[in-house]
């Protein structure tokens, strides 16, 4: 599975990289021109931060930062154990075990409230583009099952069991990651901006609040760990912790 020709489109000050869908496609799907596109993505009175700051998004993007993270192990494994027979050490098995567990659990969670109640909610005033809806969920959470169990079998060493397993292990997270980005990038591109043209934020913080409330520790983290770099941003730009604020207190469903 190969990715288009990358295209960038600016939203407010940030801009979004499209890997798999054209600007041009997506805007006849949506029935808006390009500056309406931009318009919905910003700040207004009904959205009072720009897209890229939408819980949605801040979803997406804690699931890229987690998948690049391995990503980047199992190419350091395969390039150690596969190619140079170099055995991995017992802690690298650990921390790569440790953060395909935790991308499992949240993948499932963020699946599941999409399908139960994000999108049966927006569709009762909008209807939600099949380009959209059309992935395949069971092929990818059957693929995302395939890569716990193949991580769960990598061990420190270098039989030939072991190497197996890590050259199984980045051929099947491969596949997952690119499906997985192929559908967050439709949802963002499609999803979002229908969200902020037929709801505004208070009653999208409405429907989320009692998930947010359920959050734990844990969760918080895996959603900010990726916003140190956004606020480093705002702050060099002049938003400060002020901007930030405003899209956790209505975006995420704070007071």
């Amino acid at each position: 599975m190969t990715a288009a020709t990358v295209t960038k489109f600016k939203l407010v000050d940030h801009g979004v990289t499209l890997e798999f869908m054209e600007l041009d496609q997506a805007l006849q799907i949506l029935c808006m021109c390009h500056v309406e596109l931009v318009r919905l993505m910003g700040s207004s009175a009904n959205w009072p931060f720009p897209a890229t700051l939408d819980g949605w998004k801040l979803s997406h993007d804690a699931i890229r930062y987690h998948m690049d993270a391995i990503f980047s192990a199992l190419e350091t494994a395969k390039a150690s154990l596969v190619e140079r027979g170099k055995a991995l050490a017992e802690w690298q098995v650990t921390l790569l075990q440790i953060i395909v567990r935790d991308l499992y659990r949240n993948v499932h969670q963020h699946v599941h409230h999409k399908r139960h109640t994000l999108f049966p909610w927006m569709s009762t005033r909008v209807d939600l583009p099949a380009k959209m809806l059309d992935y395949d969920e069971a092929t990818l959470l059957a693929l995302l099952d395939r890569v716990r169990q193949l991580c769960e079998s990598v061990s420190s060493g270098a039989t030939a069991s072991a190497k197996r397993a890590v050259g199984e292990l980045h051929s099947a997270f491969l596949v997952l990651r690119t499906l997985l980005r192929q559908q967050m990038e439709r949802e963002e591109l499609l999803g979002l901006p229908l969200l902020r043209k037929h709801f505004t934020a208070r009653e999208a913080a409405a429907l989320e609040k009692k998930r947010v409330a359920a959050m734990k520790p844990h969760d918080l983290a895996w959603l900010l760990r990726p916003l140190v770099g956004l606020l480093m941003c705002g702050v060099r730009r002049g938003y400060g912790v002020t901007w930030l604020g405003v899209a956790w207190r209505v975006g995420l469903g704070g007071e």
